[in-house]
This record gives C-alpha cells, sequence and structure tokens, in this order.
C-alpha cells in the first residue's frame, strides 16, 4: 500500500498535460531560489481565478480547463474599448481629409500602430479597412495629380482632368461611411 505524501509536499492539482510539459517552479512545495521568485511574481499577474470555479487561469487560455466557461481576460473589454474609440479617431481623422490631406497622415500612422493590437478581434477588419482605403486614396489622387500635369504640359490645359478626382473622393467618402456605422453596429466590415 502506498504511503500518503508527507505533509510538506501537497499533491499537484494541475495535470501535466496542462502545465505545457513542465512544472512551474514551487508547485510541490520546493523553495524557490531568488532569482525565480521575481519570476513567479510574474506569472502570478499573469494569472486569474475563473469567476464559475475559481480555477487559476493563465490570461491567454480562451476555456477554462476546470468547468470548460469560456474565459474572458481582465483587461480584454478595456482593451477593445480603447481600440474601438482608436478606431472612430481615424475614421474622423479620414472624414477631415475629405477638405485637407494633413490629417490622413495622422490617421495612417494611428492605423498602422493600432492595427498590430487588433489582430484576433473583430475590430482587426477595421484597421484593415482604413490602411486599404488611406492608401487607395493617396494612389488614385497621385494618378489623377499626375494625368493633370501631363494634360497641362501636353495638351495646353489639364485642369478639366481634375474631375477624374470626383469618383474618387465619392469612392473615399463611401468608404469612410460603410466602415463608421459599422463601427458603430459592432460588426467587423466584412464586404470589401
Amino acid at each position: 500500500m502506498d504511503a500518503p505524501p508527507p505533509p510538506h509536499r501537497l499533491p499537484d492539482p494541475l495535470p501535466q498535460r496542462f502545465r505545457g510539459g513542465r512544472q512551474a517552479p514551487g508547485v510541490r512545495g520546493e523553495s524557490l531560489p531568488a532569482a525565480d521568485a521575481e519570476a513567479q511574481s510574474d506569472m502570478a499577474a499573469a494569472r486569474f481565478p475563473c469567476p464559475v470555479c475559481g480555477t487559476r487561469l493563465e490570461a491567454t487560455r480562451e476555456h477554462c480547463f476546470g468547468c470548460g466557461w469560456t474565459v474572458v481576460v481582465p483587461d480584454a473589454a478595456t482593451r477593445l474599448a480603447t481600440l474601438t474609440r482608436g478606431a472612430r479617431v481615424i475614421y474622423l481623422l479620414m472624414g477631415l481629409s475629405l477638405f485637407t490631406a494633413v490629417p490622413a497622415v495622422g490617421a495612417l500612422a494611428l492605423a498602422y500602430a493600432d492595427r498590430e493590437k487588433a489582430r484576433g478581434s473583430w475590430l482587426d477588419s477595421h484597421f484593415e479597412w482604413q490602411v486599404e482605403t488611406l492608401w487607395g486614396v493617396f494612389w488614385m489622387g497621385a494618378a489623377v495629380l499626375f494625368a493633370t500635369w501631363l494634360g497641362a504640359r501636353f495638351l495646353g490645359t489639364g485642369e478639366w482632368l481634375l474631375l477624374a478626382g470626383l469618383p474618387a473622393l465619392a469612392w473615399y467618402a463611401r468608404r469612410i461611411v460603410k466602415g463608421w456605422t459599422r463601427l458603430s453596429d459592432g460588426e467587423p466590415v466584412t464586404e470589401y
């Protein structure tokens, strides 16, 4: 008959498969070296209790292995709200750039900065939409200006070619309105 474990060595509450193949230091009562104490405090900060069963979970898990509940990382709602505000600011800057092109540069920089933070969420499609829209209107505008310059240089008058920019502006405005509307409804931009 097996003897019970000594009181200072409690049985491991987590099966080996849930620890990623290795045991965290100090799980079975071993003393931690001074260098590992800081690492354990970092691990504890990334862990939180499941709201249903209380099992300690890592922030990277999607489901509790104790009860199967879908886990919402504590700061995920705050992060999504911040990204949603950022997407609104970008759409606002894009709208202002209909009158002058300067805000478009800031909108593009913000969209690139927030795009990586939004990977894997429904907001990812909005940041992709914004980047594609801003680059699209840039290249269409460059083509219209080049055609206007060529017309003025070789035909003597090219101002009428600026009218070719009106469909590009309509396309740009439509994409801003569509993105803003989908963002306000809490939906991703799925139709391209």
